[in-house]
């Protein structure tokens, strides 16, 4: 009998959400067309991509290897983020050869998904700390801060310039808290063992035969997360994937063994650090300094002057995805001259940061809205025993909670002032919380 493989529920959830991009319907012929073509390629009957196999696919059903592939491959999901694991481990005819990822190709392209880093400006400091800590062994390195940061750009420099030779295998690996962490943990470990014939049926001995690699060979994987371009992440799924994943990165970080895992992400994982403190480092990932910033502007080809140029870098926390997507409506809209956008006195905020921070907002309970509110009416930066003297209905314990909350999900930044911090809110998360919460 010919293998078979299902889809997850996760995998059902991503199949659909990428058939509707593409406008396709459950019974899309288009659909059915465009797997054809993948069979034809495999030599494989196309006959085989029916309507009632399509509808059992998407099911759930068991279906051919080859079938289940290309109707993944057809609506461009990665058919190995969408399969159920108990499937890949009854039947190992049912898990292909990966050559394109043998250990050939890990140890003599360490770039394979690795994006460019053109347009990478300053970070000095940020990448001689990040060197060092890839050279000092820790276990765990987490690197969080706001989107559009340059969290992916950061350590991508780092491999492109350094290339990691210590490491004897690299994998640059996308993620997402939405996803199924048996799925991540299959992929990585099909990636590192392209000949195995098998794989463990549940998460913790999925997690035991990739820790068994991460101690045979020196390895860094960088666990690089998806931009979300939907609204997955406000349901229940994100809150559950989120604790898993930090369960996970916990474990990685007190196993011993000799490898590296870097991760990017938007929200600090929580509690890893306070129980693995010798083997893990954190860097909260800030905007640009000015002269970054200058940088970035000159290379957009943008007139300015210091004090104006200045003044359009603080506008945006020196955010470079922000300032690149700004610096786009400046040369459209005002012939690339800062001055006269900023006599406007406009904050515009790019649709992609924008919906992400909307995103965030919409997922906060009560609490911290309210506290998103008052640092939002106020303006400048506040102590927490202001906070709290402002919003005598929220006790001081939930006004630390919601503050720790806010801040590893990067919607608050913090100042120094003598002994204490001050915490506020960057002008376009003040802008959309005004605009979402008091409006």
């Amino acid at each position: 009998m010919a293998p078979t493989l299902r889809l997850s529920d996760e995998g059902k959830y991503l199949i659909d959400q990428a058939r509707i991009k593409k406008g396709w319907t459950q019974t899309s012929l288009t659909w059915r067309k465009e797997a054809e073509k993948f069979l034809k390629q495999q030599g494989v009957i196309t006959s085989y991509a029916s309507g009632s196999t399509l509808k059992r696919f998407q099911n759930g059903t068991g279906i051919r290897t080859e079938v289940f592939q290309s109707f993944c491959g057809a609506v461009g999901v990665d058919w190995t983020t969408t399969i159920r694991t108990d499937d890949a481990s009854e039947s190992s005819s049912a898990i292909p050869k990966l050559e394109s990822q043998s250990l050939d190709s890990l140890r003599q392209n360490p770039f394979e998904g690795v994006p460019s880093v053109d347009g990478f400006y300053g970070r000095v400091n940020e990448l001689r700390q990040l060197q060092e800590w890839l050279e000092d062994s820790y276990r765990l390195l987490i690197i969080y801060g706001f989107g559009g940061i340059g969290k992916t750009q950061l350590i991508a420099k780092i491999l492109r310039e350094n290339n990691e030779q210590r490491f004897a295998r690299r994998l640059w690996q996308k993620f997402s808290y939405t996803l199924s962490l048996e799925n991540l943990l299959v992929d990585l470990i099909l990636r590192l063992l392209p000949d195995t014939n098998s794989l463990p049926k549940n998460q913790e001995e999925l997690i035991s035969k990739l820790l068994k690699e991460l101690q045979k060979e020196k390895t860094l994987i960088i666990l690089d997360e998806k931009n979300l371009d939907d609204e997955s992440h406000l349901d229940e799924s994100y809150s559950v994937g989120y604790k898993r994943y930090c369960a996970f990165l916990k474990q990685l970080s007190i196993e011993n063994h000799q490898s590296c895992i870097v991760i990017t992400t938007q929200r600090k994982p929580t509690d890893v650090t306070a129980v693995a403190r010798n083997s893990v480092k954190t860097l909260d990932l800030k905007g640009l300094d000015i002269e970054a910033g200058f940088q970035l502007l000159k290379g957009n080809n943008l007139r300015f002057d210091e004090q104006t140029g200045r003044e359009l870098v603080q506008r945006y926390s020196g955010n470079p995805l922000c300032l690149q997507l700004v610096s786009s409506t400046i040369r459209d809209i005002f012939h690339g001259n800062v001055r006269d956008f900023l006599s406007g006195n406009s904050l515009v905020a790019p649709d992609s940061i924008r919906e992400t921070i909307e995103r965030l907002i919409k997922r906060l309970s009560p609490d911290k809205k309210d506290i998103l509110r008052c640092l939002a009416s106020i303006s400048t930066p506040v102590s927490i025993d202001a906070l709290k003297q402002e919003l005598p209905h929220i006790s001081s314990s939930q006004v630390i909670e919601a503050i720790i909350t806010l801040q590893h999900s990067s919607l608050l930044e913090k100042e120094s002032e003598e002994d204490h911090f001050l915490f506020t809110l960057q002008p376009m998360v003040m802008k959309l919380v005004r605009q979402n919460l008091m409006y």
